[in-house]
């Protein structure tokens, strides 16, 4: 079964003021249809298994269809679109990867890129990405609870990057907007965001420190903690608690 994009709320949005595309080149403007139908398959505003037309896309978010159908081909590759003979592009749904198959590769990904990426961060920019995640430790709506995703995915990103390997960084990146996807989907992303650490301090100061062996524990262990929390908050095991690490 599949939904029409209609169906789901998707025609009331306005993407032209937001995007600020018009007048910009192709390249610009294929980049800019990736980023916003991503986003909004990350954040379920277009729900999994929804059917996705290069025209009523093109519509929707005031691009041309050249460029919907570039961003369609990107978003297949990364296995957030299926094709179906004869039937087109569907949203992927969201029962491909459980929470418990992210974490298990997390586990595998994390707590080496941590170590690998130890005395090679950027300290300003780590500083600075973690500092967004604190800000948005105070969590009362969903744009809070998007605020803090999005820097987070942006964290655990850069310390891929600075380990130096870049199919790991692509993977990591992958991984973390896969969560993203599947705590909105649970409906629960503001008390899942409330729970979790919001802060990477000791990972930040050992990253910097150059300390491999305990970068990657602590990596591992903040990995293992924020998957009980995540795991307990969806299944109504755990009441709201907010968390400092």
């Amino acid at each position: 079964m599949t939904d029409d994009l209609d169906a789901r709320g998707v025609s009331g949005r306005n993407y032209r003021g937001r995007l600020g595309i018009v007048g910009v080149p192709a390249t610009s403007q294929s980049d800019a249809a990736y980023d916003a139908i991503k986003t909004d398959i990350v954040q379920c505003v277009i729900p999994p298994r929804a059917r996705l037309t290069e025209a009523e896309l093109a519509d929707r978010y005031k691009l041309g269809r050249a460029s919907i159908r570039v961003a369609l081909n990107r978003l297949y590759q990364e296995a957030l679109v299926d094709v179906l003979p004869r039937y087109g592009y569907v949203v992927a749904g969201d029962d491909e990867l459980g929470t418990r198959d992210l974490y298990q590769l997390q586990l595998v990904l994390e707590p080496t890129t941590a170590r690998l990426a130890a005395g090679r961060v950027d300290a300003k920019q780590l500083l600075d990405l973690d500092a967004r995640c604190r800000d948005a430790k105070t969590v009362r709506t969903l744009d809070d609870a998007t605020r803090f995703l999005h820097a987070n995915t942006n964290f655990h990103a850069a310390v891929a990057l600075a380990s130096g390997n870049a199919l790991m960084t692509r993977f990591v990146r992958i991984l973390f907007e896969r969560l993203e996807r599947q705590i909105y989907a649970s409906g629960k992303a503001v008390e899942i965001v409330t729970n979790v650490a919001h802060t990477h301090e000791e990972l930040v100061e050992l990253l910097i420190e150059g300390n491999d062996d305990a970068a990657e524990a602590v990596a591992r262990q903040q990995l293992a903690d924020n998957h009980q929390i995540i795991t307990e908050t969806m299944t109504g095991r755990r009441r709201s608690s907010p968390k400092e690490a």
